[in-house]
């Protein structure tokens, strides 16, 4: 104590005081040392926090990818589904071409009753009638663009080729 009290005395300043500043400056490096502490633990925080967002960053455009995929699915089905709707005439109806379906080359697997018939008119006459016939199994036939419809009865479906 010697020390202190010399330094005390060579700086005019009481030995009380020059204690308490040095307890107060001991204190404030307690609290630097307390505030640098918890200042490293907040950056560990915030750096596990930023961590967890990449990878929820991460998460979301994986699952944005997946959702455009499906999208892209979906429009594939859909287009295949017209695709088969446009390209299918059922086994039962009178079906105009050019509104109900395309001319073209089709095919179906026939039934014993399958019945078919091109049409120049719909007007029921026999005059109508351009071709008929029976498809009692597979059988492919050509609509043509000038055929005013087709007529089914009893058959599978028909596909165009």
């Amino acid at each position: 104590m010697g020390v202190v009290i010399g330094a005390a005395a060579d700086t005019g300043v009481p030995a009380s005081e020059l204690e308490a500043a040095q307890q107060q400056s001991s204190s404030l490096r307690d609290d630097l040392a307390a505030a640098e502490g918890e200042l490293g633990t907040l950056r560990s925080q915030r750096s596990a926090v930023r961590a967890r967002e990449s990878r929820q960053d991460g998460r979301e455009q994986e699952l944005d990818q997946r959702a455009a995929e499906l999208d892209a699915r979906e429009a594939a089905i859909g287009a295949a589904e017209r695709e088969y709707e446009e390209n299918t005439i059922p086994g039962t109806g009178t079906f105009l071409v050019g509104e109900d379906i395309a001319a073209g080359t089709y095919r179906t697997a026939g039934s014993s009753e399958c019945y078919w018939a091109r049409l120049r008119g719909t007007s029921g006459d026999l005059d109508d009638i351009i071709a008929n016939g029976f498809a009692e199994g597979p059988t492919t036939l050509t609509i043509a663009p000038s055929d005013e419809a087709f007529e089914v009865g009893r058959c599978a479906e028909w596909r165009l080729r």
